[in-house]
């Protein structure tokens, strides 16, 4: 997914997409996709299984929410994927909350990120 929107107030990354008449799932948020966009807010759909380094630089948005209620790996989130960002908050499943506070450390993430 790379986003298009430039001066949206949030974005949305569907968990599905239809093309031709075809859905597919949509898998995977690409480096710098929200590049230069205003959106302040991101919805990440739940079939959404990697987050490409530095997905977020150059972005406005100060929060995320990850719909996807499966149980994270080290694989699904890039090191760094919110450095050079505002992120500050990111929304999670209650059930998967501890094992996303243990991987978007700073260490690991790039930046203090805080994990609702």
């Amino acid at each position: 997914f790379r986003s298009t929107a430039k001066k949206a107030k949030s974005a949305t990354v569907p968990a599905t997409v239809e093309i031709s008449g075809t859905k597919y799932k949509v898998t995977q948020v690409m480096a710098k996709a929200f590049n230069k966009t205003a959106a302040k807010t991101v919805t990440v759909g739940k079939n959404v299984t990697k987050v490409a380094k530095n997905a977020f630089k150059g972005s406005k948005a100060t929060k995320v929410t990850l719909k996807s209620t499966k149980k994270p790996t080290k694989s699904m989130y890039a090191k760094a994927c919110f450095a050079g960002s505002k992120i500050a908050t990111v929304k999670v499943a209650k059930k998967q909350k501890k094992a996303y506070k243990k991987l978007l450390t700073k260490k690991k993430c790039g930046k203090l990120v805080r994990v609702l």
